[in-house]
């Protein structure tokens, strides 16, 4: 009946009824059933509501309203936008209880597109992400920024939204591994090895509480299904691996090693910076990644030596020989580094280069690793 119009005061009878009983009037209204009866008016309770119904639909009407012209017409800076934005901790005292949780509500609902994105401008609140405050991004936010509707919302604004119960869609770092999963966003990372290093970091953020992940420990089976097949691993030239492929770890000089190996060495730079994380027991082994070793070195020979020396006992070696030399074969500095890292007193280690003659021996030749035994005892010397 107040809204239709059918009670209604006079300016005289407001003054008669606030001298003779402030706040309550007694009145007599007609039902459904065309029967008169009495009822009691309260006046605070009309005007409260009066108000809260009115903000209820002004504030979304408002904030919609002033969007369009703030980009286009007068600052033409989107952000500025939230200045007009009903602060829930700048709201007067007195002006608390018509500012309620259902105004925020209507705020969210499908239709108010008042939420700023980089790359999208104003979306709903359902069609992007706030940034986890649990996860910080750091340089990751570029990335994300640029290939996702992350929302760019002062930390206010998401706060009331938190206050009064209600939760928008979170970047956190399982979301990003499904995002990831996307060859296109992946491929941007290639060449962009410090953005590349950010988001891997960002993937792995949630597992950083883990000590351990020891093969078929719970933790360790939870995160390989998570991480198995995302193309987030920076490798040496400057493009992306994909987790569960045949990835290796080596340091500088191991990758120089194998030159031609470079799209399947792990980035030196991501042990350095994910430290804390690979120095967990099991870690190279939920990533899928190999460490350098001679079983590395003995499945990729083949294309570092001439192949014509393969199954030879001897072959003359000249690395000083600049004009002869033939491109494959090995420096002076290459066969140390070999002899660094396959040790000349393991047997089973040497026997796995068996068809190649890598033995330096004071002829000047190259000896076969395969006739170790013989050397030792017949040129203790060399």
């Amino acid at each position: 009946h107040e809204w239709l119009g059918t009670v209604l005061l006079g300016s005289e009878d407001d003054l008669e009824f606030k001298s003779a009983f402030p706040g309550i009037r007694n009145i007599v209204i007609t039902d459904k059933y065309n029967t008169e009866k009495a009822r009691s008016l309260a006046l605070y309770v009309w005007n409260r509501q009066a108000l809260t119904s009115a903000i209820h639909e002004l504030l979304p009407y408002f904030l919609t309203e002033i969007k369009e012209p703030l980009q286009t017409l007068w600052a033409r800076d989107p952000r500025l936008f939230y200045k007009f934005w009903p602060y829930s901790g700048r709201v007067r005292p007195n002006f608390k209880d018509f500012v309620d949780a259902s105004v925020y509500r209507n705020l969210t609902v499908s239709t108010m597109e008042i939420y700023l994105t980089e790359k999208d401008g104003f979306q709903a609140i359902d069609k992007g992400c706030f940034s986890c405050p649990d996860f910080e991004l750091h340089e990751a936010a570029i990335f994300f920024l640029q290939h996702m509707a992350l929302f760019t919302t002062p930390r206010l604004v998401v706060e009331d939204l938190t206050k009064f119960g209600i939760e928008g869609r979170q970047l956190t770092p399982t979301v990003a591994r499904s995002l990831l999963r996307n060859e296109q966003h992946a491929s941007h990372l290639t060449g962009r090895s410090q953005e590349a290093m950010a988001v891997l970091e960002y993937c792995l953020a949630d597992m950083k509480d883990e000590h351990s992940f020891q093969p078929l420990s719970q933790a360790a089976l939870q995160c390989k299904r998570q991480l198995t097949g995302l193309p987030i691993l920076p490798l040496s030239d400057g493009s992306m691996g994909r987790i569960g492929s045949q990835i290796i770890v080596a340091d500088t000089e191991q990758q120089s090693m194998l030159p031609m190996l470079n799209n399947k060495f792990l980035s030196s730079h991501v042990l350095e910076r994910l430290q804390h994380f690979f120095s967990k027991p099991g870690s190279l082994e939920l990533l899928s990644l190999e460490t350098f070793s001679p079983k590395v070195l003995a499945r990729n020979i083949q294309n570092v030596l001439p192949r014509s020396w393969e199954g030879k006992d001897f072959v003359e070696w000249n690395p000083d020989d600049v004009i002869n030399n033939d491109s494959r074969v090995p420096s002076k500095l290459w066969l140390y580094k070999f002899w660094q890292q396959v040790s000349i007193s393991d047997h089973d280690a040497v026997q796995l280069f068996q068809r190649w003659p890598l033995i330096p021996v004071k002829s000047g030749q190259l000896a076969s690793c395969g006739n170790l035994r013989f050397l030792l005892y017949m040129c203790i010397a060399a």
